[in-house]
Parts: structure tokens; sequence; C-alpha cells
């Protein structure tokens, strides 16, 4: 039903000549055949790649960033990649992948893997160690900052410690800026999001499903999330108008009935 319904999407989308959204940034866990809910199965990742490339420009994350700053112009419709918790299985599967079709990326890793919560990621994956980290830097995976331990900042946790020393700790084991965080799950209250600008971040995103535009704010930058639930048709869709409002409506009912 699912398929069907996105294939449908896609096809109006056709129909009206509707161009895409100029840019969206889709946000992965893991590529492995691990088979947990984060996880992508590499033949499908390699199937949405060619979809990509062939209907978008794949841009870095700093070059997104700089097109909602206004630093930098995007002629066409364009996409970013990026990964988040840090599974080492990235060195296996999707730094060869992307290497291959020279596509540029971007992940968001844990400072304090040895203390994850792992009730909050959900799963027993093994994580990147430092030495793995600065093996993505050299094929050039732009690193962000993923909190310390992965914690559910909803409950009042020390932020100074899962942001501000999470900063400090990548930066002096990687040797570079880290000027990106991405907040765990897309969880954060106006607390949180104060940290991560006094922590000195250029930029933050979230799990928001929507497009980005230059009126996008900085610190709430969303994102798409992918999983092994997604066939390459509901894939496909993602990238359609059709699906972002769907989107919205859903976000704005779920928000209402919260209230």
């Amino acid at each position: 039903m699912k398929d069907t319904l996105s294939k449908y999407i896609t096809k109006m989308e056709s129909l009206f000549k509707a161009s895409p959204p100029i840019l969206m940034i889709l946000n992965y866990h893991s590529i492995s055949n691990d088979g947990t809910i984060v996880d992508v199965l590499p033949e499908e990742f390699e199937k949405q790649i060619h979809f990509l490339k062939s209907n978008f420009d794949v841009i870095s994350l700093e070059e997104a960033v700089g097109f909602v700053r206004g630093d930098f112009e995007i002629k066409r419709p364009s996409v970013v990649l990026t990964f988040d918790d840090g599974y080492d299985d990235l060195l296996d599967y999707a730094a060869p992948i992307l290497a291959n079709h020279n596509i540029p990326s971007a992940v968001f890793v844990l400072s304090d893997p040895d203390r994850v919560n792992r009730n909050e990621l959900e799963n027993d994956k093994k994580l990147l160690e430092k030495d793995q980290i600065k093996k993505l830097q050299k094929l050039g995976w732009t690193i962000g900052c993923h909190s310390a331990t992965h914690p559910d900042f909803l409950r009042g946790v020390g932020t100074e410690k899962e942001i501000r020393d999470a900063k400090k700790t990548l930066e002096k084991e990687l040797g570079c800026e880290i000027k990106y965080f991405a907040y765990p799950k897309g969880v954060y209250n106006d607390k949180v999001l104060k940290a991560v600008k006094l922590a000195g971040f250029s930029g933050a995103f979230t799990t928001h499903w929507a497009s980005l535009s230059k009126q996008t704010d900085l610190f709430r930058i969303p994102r798409i999330g992918v999983d092994r639930t997604h066939t390459i048709a509901q894939f496909s869709a993602f990238f359609t108008n059709w699906a972002r409002i769907y989107s919205n409506v859903k976000c704005y009912f779920k928000e209402s009935i919260a209230k």
C-alpha cells in the first residue's frame, strides 16, 4: 500500500511538472546487514545513491549551511547526506560506496562512546573509535558532534558536559574545529538550543521533515530520516512537494494533539 501511494505521488509530481524542493538533507544512521531499524542494506543504499545522482546535485554539509547563510548559491535541486551516532560499519559499507561515487558526507559522532546511553540508542551496535573517525576525516567526511553519550535532553541532563565539553573533546582528539551539532533523536528545548549556541557551534540539525531555504533557522536545520523500512519507491517520493506538504500537515496535527 505504501509503495503504491509513493508511486502515485511521484507520478502526480511528474504530470504536474513540479520542481522538487531546492535543498534537502538526508539523515541516515547505519549502512549494514545487521537488521536493526537504523540499518539500511548496502544494496538498497546503492540504489538510493544512483537515484540521487540521477536527479540531484549531491553537495556537502558546509555548502548547505552556506546556502542558508546566503554564502552559497544552488542552481538545481540538491541533497546532502548525513549519518548520526557514528557506527563503525560506516567504514565497511557507506564510505566505499560514497567514495566510488565521489559523494561528500558528514557524520555526527559521540565524544564519549564508551559511556553511551544504550537505552536511548536502542541497539548494541559498535561505535567508531577515534582512529576510525580520523580515517573518515582523511576521506573528506565532515565530522560533527552528536553529544557526549546520546542522552535524552528532555530529562534535564547536564548540557555543559553533553554539548560544550563534547565539542572540546572532539576538537582536541581530532585536531579540527567541530562546527555542527545534531540533536540526539532530534530532541531539544530552549535550554539545549541555547547551550549549543553558547558552545560555539555554527549550526545544529533536527529530525524534522522539511526542505531548506534561506529562511531556515541555522540551529533548527531539518533532515529527513532514512531507515531499513523505506523501499526505493518510498525513498523517491521523499523528494516531492506532495510528500513535504503531507509531512508538514502531519507534524501540525501531531503538535496540536500534544498541546
